[in-house]
């Protein structure tokens, strides 16, 4: 995409190269890097500066927001033709990351870089813009996630009785979760909390009794047996994602599904540990 004088001489050419992300307070810095080329220009003066660029996400309505240049840049012409790269900087909320991630449903994600700034002409100042493409496929997307450690940033502990934390089979169902939802397999998100579930201890005489108190009685359950109850809940709801008993009666677990039970996956192994 081209940046033009009025003479229609084209002043710099933008392309995407790639993207990635840094943690920010509260917040993550989502970092494009464009190339730029221009061509020889020996007679004429033309720059470009005051770079910015609105942000889209998916379709035209999906603003995201305004993107900066990491550094202040004019791109000057000269006789010889040159080019180069620079980064625009967009922060976004952790609302907003799981709006995209809503949006890229587990595969890629288009962006649109609506880019615009002041040009130099040799003889005053007008606005110009143009309109650069971002495609970003599903595996660069989830390495920035991953960098991002987005979704990750709860902090539990788990017993491993010994053994290394990261060899847990709790803690590796968490994981296998985590891995499911950036790629948007839901049900296999829910399959992991089940198999994290079945990780932690059990009392089974505990849940049958709690299980059996009459419906008329449920008022007067001691909060350690309504989380009993709950928790007995949890298993049931994960339950068809692990034990398929018939295809026929199967379901899909949505999105919205796969991030209740693993929130409450996290939250249950938190509490009973």
């Amino acid at each position: 995409m081209s940046i033009t004088a009025n003479a229609g001489n084209i002043v710099a050419e933008f392309q995407f190269k790639s993207m990635h992300g840094t943690k920010a307070v509260g917040a993550y810095l989502l970092r494009f890097s464009l190339w730029y080329t221009m061509p020889g220009w020996p007679k004429a003066q033309y720059r470009f500066s005051n770079i910015q660029a609105r942000v889209i996400v998916g379709g035209q309505s999906n603003l995201l927001g305004r993107a900066f240049a990491e550094n202040a840049i004019v791109l000057s012409s000269r006789g010889d033709h040159q080019d180069g790269g620079f980064l625009m900087d967009l922060m976004v909320s952790p609302r907003q990351m799981e709006e995209i991630e809503k949006i890229r449903c587990g595969g890629d994600l288009n962006f649109t870089l609506d880019l615009f700034g002041e040009i130099y002409d040799g003889y005053g100042y007008r606005h110009a813009g143009e309109n650069v493409y971002a495609h970003v496929n599903q595996k660069s997307w989830i390495d920035l996630l991953t960098q991002l450690d987005f979704s990750t940033n709860v902090l539990l502990e788990i017993p491993h009785e010994g053994a290394p934390v990261e060899k847990h089979p709790v803690w590796k169902a968490l994981e296998e979760a985590k891995k499911h939802l950036y790629y948007g397999n839901y049900d296999e998100v829910v399959a992991s909390c089940r198999k994290a579930l079945e990780g932690i201890p059990h009392n089974g005489a505990e849940v049958n009794r709690v299980k059996n108190i009459p419906v008329g009685d449920r008022r007067k359950m001691t909060k350690r047996e309504r989380l009993v109850h709950l928790l007995d809940a949890l298993e049931h709801y994960t339950h068809p994602a692990h034990h398929l008993e018939s295809s026929e009666d199967s379901e899909s677990y949505t999105r919205s599904d796969a991030i209740l039970a693993f929130g409450a996956t996290i939250s249950a192994i938190s509490t009973r540990t």
